[in-house]
């Protein structure tokens, strides 16, 4: 295993159109790093309850900001107020904010959020939501990644962007053994 080491902590916060591959890129990303996983609309709907369930949210990820290790995060952050407030408290904290946008064709997001097996919400919610999220502005710190491609050359993109780097620099460092260190993502 080769590790990719930050010189912070990050909150990877993936954001775009509902039925993008939002969700999917970033329990993926979680899971193949054992990161913790902050899910906004899990607790807003376990709650039923969408100011509890950011009050628990918001609380949640505090407490994980304790470990210094990264976070990734779905469901926050689709509009400029959101971005700019979530990256206030993150770099109180010693955090870095990137962002994620996860895009795809208005059709096909529409088609997965709203009539595929796993669609979540009806087409009025899907217009509601899409008309919501704000684009990305240029001095937002961010990468786009395709909801077309696979998970493994959306999560080459964004370690290329953490790192700094391009893969080919990663891939050719010496082998050693690195200690687990919080911020740390290990490349398998």
């Amino acid at each position: 295993m080769k590790s990719l080491q930050l010189d912070k902590p990050h909150i990877l916060v993936v954001v775009g159109l509902p039925g993008a591959g939002k969700t999917f890129f970033a329990r993926q990303f979680s899971a193949t790093f054992n990161a913790p996983f902050v899910d906004f609309n899990h607790y807003r709907e376990l709650l039923r309850n969408d100011e509890l369930g950011n009050q628990v949210t918001a609380e949640l990820l505090d407490q994980l900001m304790l470990t210094k290790q990264t976070i990734v995060m779905d469901n926050r952050g689709n509009t400029r107020a959101e971005r700019k407030e979530l990256t206030y408290f993150a770099h109180k904290k010693g955090y870095q904010v990137l962002f994620v946008w996860v895009q795809t064709e208005p059709v096909t997001a529409e088609q997965r959020a709203v009539t595929s097996k796993t669609a979540t919400m009806t087409r009025r919610e899907f217009e509601e939501r899409t008309h919501q999220f704000e684009i990305l502005a240029k001095d937002e710190v961010y990468l786009v990644i395709s909801g077309k491609h696979t998970y493994a050359s959306q999560a080459r993109v964004v370690l290329k962007k953490l790192a700094g780097t391009t893969r080919s620099d990663i891939t050719s460092a010496p082998e050693r053994p690195v200690p687990q260190r919080p911020g740390r993502i290990t490349i398998g």
